[in-house]
């Protein structure tokens, strides 16, 4: 499994997950769906709250990519678990908040995905700044 998990593969991952993020928000502009056509749209928006967790995933691998593998491998020992956790929560959440606590999938989704962004950014400057102490 460690194989598998190089800082390519899992920006080519990234990277395809947001491309299916975007086709699916856009899924009547690329004719996936018909125009008034609000059940084929309804599916695509909720698979797009899901897949969005690419999106940040996208920018830290991309930002991880020219940094040292140490500071790769702290990161990504965080996101294995992270984006698993984001894609189990955002599918169990409510698609709408109809009760005293408005918990939905979309505000979900919000609030994992700005969490790993926070999170993903202070795991790697605290791993980039302690290696270079240690230079």
């Amino acid at each position: 499994m460690e194989k598998f998990m190089t800082k390519k593969n899992i920006l080519l991952i990234a990277l395809g997950g947001t491309v299916l993020f975007f086709l699916c928000v856009f899924s009547q502009t690329f004719a996936l769906c018909a125009e008034y056509q609000w059940s084929c749209t309804k599916k695509f928006d909720s698979v797009a709250e899901i897949l969005q967790i690419f999106i940040p995933l996208f920018l830290l691998s991309l930002i991880t990519y020219k940094l040292r593998n140490e500071v790769f491998r702290a990161w990504l020992m965080f996101a294995t678990w992270w984006v698993p956790l984001t894609i189990l929560l955002v599918t169990l959440a409510p698609s709408n908040g109809h009760s005293l606590v408005p918990i939905d999938t979309s505000r979900v989704s919000l609030f994992m995905n700005a969490l790993f962004l926070i999170f993903s950014l202070a795991i790697i400057a605290w791993k980039y700044f302690s290696l270079r102490k240690k230079e």
